[in-house]
């Protein structure tokens, strides 16, 4: 009996421990450390705040870019559109010649 309570305790612990270790190393490759530059704590709320600005301006270039892009592709569909709609009336006026008088 003593040996499976024993038994119970080691795998509770070697799974805590095991946890703790996995999410140490999560959350090093996430961007948080206890440690700042200089050796200084840094508080979990700060690196949140951090990376959230940073993938805020990430976000803002990116949607920026996009825009960009689209407007210049919308502008380029929309050029000939409108020189086609040029001919199209110049050729009406010519077909018409009795309404222009």
């Amino acid at each position: 009996m003593l040996i499976c309570t024993n038994l119970e305790d080691l795998q509770e612990q070697t799974h805590t421990r095991h946890y703790e270790l996995y999410r140490c190393c999560k959350l090093e490759e996430m961007g948080f450390t206890d440690v700042g530059p200089e050796n200084k704590p840094v508080s979990a709320q700060e690196t949140y705040e951090a990376k959230r600005h940073e993938l805020h301006d990430l976000l803002d270039s990116v949607q920026e870019e996009l825009f960009g892009a689209s407007s210049a592709a919308l502008q380029q569909t929309s050029r000939p559109e409108t020189q086609q709609n040029r001919s199209v009336h110049v050729n009406a006026e010519s077909l018409h010649p009795l309404k222009q008088r």
